[in-house]
């Protein structure tokens, strides 16, 4: 796990501003796809997604790899070209952001029960005369709570490596599934619970379908989904 530079944090902060480039990568998460199917599934036109497309391409977001068509000149397949964790934190006294990549992280953080050790901590620094020890031991303190939240991160940074890595897994499993039925299935494995109301909201598709994907998949023998109805 990395911190990225200054550009990228622009780069992804101007995915974050732009309703449509959400979306596309949103899309892009569950798997690759070319523009025009991103265009369909998302009901917008495919200049439009074309130029968000180029743009993220152009900063780094996202690459495209040319793909035979069965009929007509090669298309570009398009997908996620790094793994970014970003956080903002805004409060008074309070401002951080940062953006971490970690394709590969190595490193791990042992639980430690230290929140009630912080909060007795506080208390008696905050009852410290005269001022100047106050200050010396709020600085240590405060940077005490940085290294443990850098901790914290660097966990959660593998938890999510680990979790996309069973989604990748997840994807590869899913190779002999339709589309539909491999967009269904995503959504059922990207959500600890779900309904087919829920499904159908987030997929635009109506729920009579939804419905359907689901009986196939259970006929093709997969137990996990026997809740969502």
């Amino acid at each position: 796990m990395g911190t990225c530079n200054p550009d990228e944090l622009e780069a992804v902060m101007s995915v974050i501003d732009n309703p449509v480039k959400r979306k596309i990568i949103q899309k892009l998460s569950e798997e690759p796809a070319y523009a025009l199917q991103l265009a369909k599934e998302l009901g917008l036109g495919q200049q439009n997604v074309n130029k968000h497309l180029k743009n993220m391409e152009a900063e780094g977001i996202i690459e495209s790899i040319e793909v035979e068509s069965p009929a007509g000149p090669k298309r570009k397949l398009y997908t996620i070209k790094k793994f970014y964790s970003l956080r903002i934190n805004f409060a008074s006294n309070l401002y951080s952001e940062s953006l971490k990549c970690f394709d590969d992280p190595n490193e791990w953080s042992e639980d430690k029960n230290v929140l009630e050790e912080f909060e007795s901590r506080l208390e008696k620094i905050s009852d410290l005369r005269p001022k100047s020890e106050k200050l010396d031991e709020l600085n240590l303190f405060i940077s005490d709570i940085e290294d443990e939240v850098n901790s914290i991160e660097r966990k959660l940074s593998k938890l999510l490596y680990l979790r996309n890595l069973a989604m990748r897994e997840a994807l590869i499993s899913m190779g002999d599934l339709t589309r539909q039925e491999r967009r269904v299935m995503y959504r059922i494995l990207d959500q600890k619970s779900t309904t087919c109301e829920i499904i159908s909201e987030q997929l635009d598709m109506r729920e009579t379908i939804v419905d359907e994907v689901i009986k196939r998949l259970k006929e093709k023998g997969i137990k996990s989904i026997e809740g969502k109805n």
